[in-house]
């Protein structure tokens, strides 16, 4: 449909097949540096269409007849979606149709030359270059009589109606007029007409919005307010506000007709029980019935992550993670790969590496409905190297103590490494010594420093049996670890806590808590919201009788989980707290891991024992832990390992909150908050 135009669906007729039409849309220029977006969404009976921004359409949902085909091509300006069938105008003015022809409503190549096109029920109309109109398709009702006498501006194909505005700015209908949806004139001035199923709304040039025929469920009853523009489905209607947002009005069955919806749209089109809109951002949205998967789906995030390579070795990995509904692709988007290596849009990542190095750089999976980013490091190397990391020296040191940690990482052959040695920290520490061979280039800032970086790579590599090694003190009064980062190794963290304090170092037991049992089924989770103690595990069983997958959709990729049977399930142990989102398909379960506390009140000098995790965070991930004291803002408390602290009230009486989340530090993905609270008298 046209800019400020509806779209069209259908109403259920006795012994006819119900079915949604559309009209066509305006292109919008696409968003600098965007990766997939839409220029313009059009929703027929139970499927979709839209004009990629590079001018190809991509449908998706009901496809009985080819009216959602994935694909169609490029070179288009517009797309209109009908019943079972759809239409496009391309930049060269020509038309071209698929899917159901029963009525002759989708021939291959309509001849003429178009500026618009309008999918109905079962019939097409479309506005030449001349201003005139042209339809095709079913006419048992009047609603597509061949050329239509006049000059008009744009056209939309209803049910079995079809309104058009005319260059006078009054509007004429035709077709079907059995609850008074197409009288031959509507006197005013208009902008534009959407015919629905068996009602037809259209903007006034002040941008007041004004309906008529069938009210059964309100349809035809516009908000007092001001529009760009409208949309008639087949018995809801919607309509881009003067700030962007969206109204909507009738029958609301499946959601597919809300009050407001929020954000900042371009266009809106709603069809037989579901509505999408562009998004300022032009990308899709949907909600209402997606019983045919007309809605979409955004992609997942970007997985697995791809291993390490060797120079001058073939390398090939692939992500495999779902690229949504239309299919998006796989793209760069921040960073660089490793030289020799090139990322295809199906996720396919190959090559020969040429250059060894790190490289860090961010892939996103993105289709017209949404973008998932994640950032990736490849280290190419000598894959014949063995390191080895050591560490040396007190568990714990005082504060301002210079702290004599020294960390090694040792090449045990049987070749030389190329690569990096990285040792950083949440919080500042001073780097005291750098040790390294001749020819290795190590370097960290002035003073106190977050970072020291050593490099050997090419002609500088780590020969066998050659070491480099690190040496700080703390530089604040807050509890730190450090963590060792190289090619080829695992990571080595080293606990740094202030006042000697051994116990603060050590492993906690896990809690043994009783299993949690629930269950998941073709009708979605039993529960959709649990709350368990950290350390307490959660078995899922499947109910049946389909397969079902219990996926962590934190980013975190912690679990996944498939029962292909009823009674077959698995289960997962939390041992940190936080908010983790839980899916089954488009099924959702929100899983809350609380915080532990000593006591729930006390007085200013009571120590309130808080436990986040029930075992130290895996290497590479921390417990990320805010408090927000009486009338304060929140503020960082720890950023560790550690799975419990002790905190003593130091901001007067009143309520303290905390909460916390489990962060992976490779990427920053990490779960919701979980929240708790002590009130200090």
């Amino acid at each position: 449909m046209q800019h400020g135009q509806g779209r069209q669906t259908r109403r259920r007729l006795p012994g006819v097949v119900a079915l949604v039409l559309a009209a066509a849309v305006l292109f919008v220029a696409p968003a600098a540096n965007a990766a997939q977006t839409a220029a313009r969404v059009d929703v027929g009976g139970y499927h979709s269409c839209a004009v990629k921004s590079g001018r190809g359409i991509v449908c998706w949902g009901y496809n009985s007849d080819g009216q959602a085909k994935h694909k169609v091509g490029g070179g288009f300006k517009l797309v209109s979606s009908g019943g079972l069938h759809s239409c496009g105008v391309k930049k060269d003015h020509t038309v071209r149709c698929w899917g159901s022809n029963a009525s002759g409503q989708a021939p291959a190549t309509p001849s003429g030359s178009f500026t618009a096109i309008s999918a109905g029920g079962s019939h097409t109309c479309g506005l030449k270059i001349d201003g005139s109109i042209t339809c095709w398709g079913d006419n048992s009702y009047g609603q597509a009589p061949g050329s239509v006498a006049g000059s008009f501006t744009s056209v939309s194909a209803g049910e079995v109606h079809t309104c058009a505005v005319k260059a006078d700015q009054s509007i004429a209908c035709w077709g079907w007029d059995d609850r008074g949806q197409a009288p031959p004139t509507v006197a005013g001035d208009f902008l534009s007409v959407s015919a629905g199923g068996a009602h037809t709304c259209a903007v006034k040039t002040d941008h007041t919005v004004i309906c008529w025929g069938s009210n059964r469920y309100g349809q035809a009853s516009p908000p007092a307010a001001t529009f760009k523009a409208v949309s008639a489905g087949n018995t809801h209607t919607c309509g881009v506000r003067g700030t962007g947002a969206i109204a909507c009005w009738g029958l609301d069955s499946y959601g597919e007709a809300p009050p407001g919806v929020t954000g900042d749209f371009l266009s809106v089109s709603s069809g037989d029980a579901h509505t999408c809109a562009v998004t300022i951002e032009r990308l899709v949205r949907c909600w209402g019935d997606d019983s045919s998967g007309q809605l979409g789906a955004r992609p997942a995030r970007p997985s697995p992550a791809p291993p390490n390579g060797s120079p001058g070795t073939a390398y090939s990995s692939t992500f495999t993670s779902s690229l949504g509904v239309p299919k998006g692709e796989f793209r760069v988007t921040a960073g660089s790969l490793p030289p020799g290596l090139t990322l295809r849009a199906n996720g396919n990542l190959s090559g020969t590496p040429t250059t060894a190095g790190t490289f860090t750089f961010t892939v996103s999976a993105s289709n017209i409905i949404g973008i998932e980013n994640r950032q990736f490091s490849i280290s190419i190397g000598s894959a014949s190297a063995d390191f080895a990391l050591t560490q040396s020296g007190p568990a714990n040191a005082a504060i301002g103590s210079t702290y004599a940690t020294t960390v090694t990482v040792k090449n045990n052959g049987p070749d030389p490494a190329a690569g990096s040695l990285t040792l950083s920290t949440p919080e500042p520490v001073k780097v005291v010594d750098i040790t390294a061979p001749s020819g290795v280039a190590c370097s960290s800032g002035a003073g106190v420093t977050l970072s020291a970086t050593c490099t050997f790579s090419g002609s500088a590599s780590l020969a066998v049996g050659a070491s480099v090694s690190v040496t700080v003190k703390l530089a604040s009064g807050q509890a730190q670890q450090i963590t060792v980062h190289a090619h080829g190794a695992p990571d080595t963290a080293v606990d740094m806590v202030p006042g000697n304090d051994s116990s603060a170092s050590t492993t906690e037991a896990v809690e043994e808590a009783h299993v949690m049992y629930t269950s998941v089924g073709d009708g979605g989770f039993a529960v959709s919201k649990l709350s368990v103690p950290n350390g307490r595990a959660i078995f899922w069983n499947n109910s049946g009788p389909g397969a079902h997958a219990v996926d962590d959709a934190t980013g975190l990729d912690l679990f996944s989980l498939i029962g292909e049977a009823p009674v077959s399930f698995g289960e997962y142990r939390f041992y940190a707290a936080g908010s983790y989102k839980v899916l089954d398909g488009s099924n959702q379960q929100m899983v809350k891991v609380r915080i532990k506390r000593s006591a729930n009140q006390g007085t200013t000098s009571t120590p309130f024992d808080l436990t986040w995790g029930s075992h130290r965070a895996p290497v590479g991930y921390r417990y990320v832990v805010a408090v927000h004291r009486p009338g304060q803002a929140w503020s960082r408390w720890k950023h560790t390992r550690v799975g419990s602290g002790t905190f003593t009230p130091d901001a007067g009486t009143g309520t303290y909150w905390f909460r916390c989340r489990l962060k992976r530090m490779s990427d920053d993905a990490s779960t919701g908050w979980s929240r708790t609270s002590i009130v200090v008298s």
